[in-house]
C-alpha cells in the first residue's frame, strides 16, 4: 500500500463533483491512506452530478478545527460551485496558502486550480486544469499544459475526472519523491 499511514484531507463544500470525490476517497483509502472529508460546513455537504444534486456526505472535520499539521496532503476535488465558494472564503484561502508553505502536498483537480490561484500558489508554476480555466491560469502567470496530472514541487494539478487514477498515483509518487530528497531525510 503506497500511501500507508499518510493522512489526506479532502477539502470541499456544497457543489463538489460527486463522482470525483467518491472515487478519490475510495482509491486513496485502498492505497492505505487515512482520508478525512474537510469542509467549511459542519455535519454534511452535498455534491453535484449530471442528474443534479446528489446525496449528502458526512463531514469529518470543519476547516476551523483543522491544524496545518493534521494532514500530509490536501486534495481539492473538482466542482465549480464548491471551488467558487472556497475561493470566496478568506479563511479557506489562507489555510491552503499556509498549508502549502509548510511543504505539504496540495492537489487541485478540474476548476480547483483557480482556488490555488486565489491562495497565491500558481504564478510561475506548471499546472493544468479544466479547459475552460486555462486562459485564466495563464493570465495569473502559470505555465499551463493541456493534460495532467502535472506536478510542480509539492503542487499537483489535474484537468478532469479522466485523470483521477493518474492523480492518485501522482500523490503516492509525490510522497516517494519526498522521502528520497535530502530535506526529507
Amino acid at each position: 500500500m503506497r500511501l500507508n499511514a499518510r493522512r489526506i484531507g479532502i477539502l470541499t463544500t456544497d457543489g463538489f463533483d460527486d463522482a470525483a470525490l467518491n472515487f478519490l476517497r475510495e482509491e486513496l483509502r485502498s492505497q492505505g491512506a487515512e482520508v478525512r472529508l474537510l469542509s467549511l460546513l459542519p455535519d454534511s455537504v452535498q455534491g453535484w452530478s449530471r442528474e443534479g444534486w446528489s446525496d449528502r456526505q458526512a463531514v469529518d472535520l470543519v476547516l476551523d478545527d483543522v491544524a496545518l499539521t493534521d494532514f500530509d496532503a490536501l486534495v481539492i476535488p473538482p466542482g465549480l460551485i464548491a471551488v467558487d465558494t472556497l475561493k470566496a472564503t478568506r479563511y479557506a484561502v489562507n489555510f491552503v496558502s499556509r498549508f502549502a508553505a509548510g511543504h505539504r502536498l496540495v492537489v487541485a483537480i478540474g476548476h480547483a486550480p483557480l482556488f490555488l490561484n486565489e491562495a497565491g500558489l500558481i504564478r510561475g508554476r506548471t499546472v493544468t486544469g479544466t479547459r475552460s480555466i486555462r486562459t485564466e491560469l495563464r493570465n495569473a502567470g502559470a505555465h499551463v499544459r493541456e493534460d495532467g496530472p502535472r506536478r510542480d514541487g509539492m503542487l499537483i494539478t489535474a484537468a478532469d475526472n479522466g485523470e483521477l487514477l493518474l492523480t492518485v498515483n501522482a500523490i503516492a509518487d509525490g510522497f516517494m519523491t519526498e522521502r528520497s530528497t535530502p530535506e526529507a531525510a
